[in-house]
């Protein structure tokens, strides 16, 4: 205190009570600045703790960091063989399946003409079938006008006179429409 006092503090320089509370002001702002000091220092010897263990804890992470990349590595490594081992399989199987792929084009090349072909056939089939329901359709028409025909011809040469409604004397003048067919 002796340093902050000065030359005129005290009981000696003939003062009395008011440059006692003026020296106990002094000597609580000297104690403040004293904590503060010893806080500073505290805090100034906890970095190097700090420091450490922050080093330690990179540390730390940097070795787990070279684990997990040597892990990737190891499992790297591996995928590279099995993906060299599926490219092996491909090409092995892709060696049989060639042929088989040229077989099988040929064989759908062939299924499609043959379907063409098929296609075109029940086409020409059922032309024909059509065209040979309309000509058996005419004929018995034909036929059967014909059979009319013979029939009436030989019944007006057994009678000796024609049933025809023009030949008959009794529908001579009777209107067409009265007349049931």
């Amino acid at each position: 205190m002796a340093a902050h006092g000065g030359a005129g503090g005290g009981a000696a320089s003939g003062g009395g009570a008011p440059k006692k509370a003026a020296g106990g002001a002094r000597r609580l702002s000297q104690d403040k600045d004293v904590m503060e000091l010893l806080e500073k220092l505290k805090k100034a010897s906890k970095a190097p703790e700090q420091a450490a263990r922050r080093i330690r804890a990179l540390d730390a992470m940097v070795h787990r960091l070279k684990a997990n990349r040597r892990a990737c590595q190891v499992a790297i490594d591996e995928d590279e063989e099995k993906l060299k081992w599926i490219e092996r399989e491909e090409e092995a199987l892709a060696v049989r399946l060639r042929p088989l792929r040229a077989r099988l084009e040929d064989r759908e090349a062939t299924a499609k003409r043959v379907r063409e072909s098929i296609e075109t056939s029940v086409a020409q089939f059922q032309s024909v079938l059509g065209e040979s329901s309309n000509r058996i359709m005419s004929t018995r028409m034909k036929a059967a006008h014909h059979r009319k025909k013979e029939a009436t011809a030989e019944l007006r040469a057994e009678r000796g006179f024609s049933a025809a409604r023009e030949a008959s004397p009794h529908l001579q003048g009777v209107p067409r429409t009265l007349v049931k067919r």
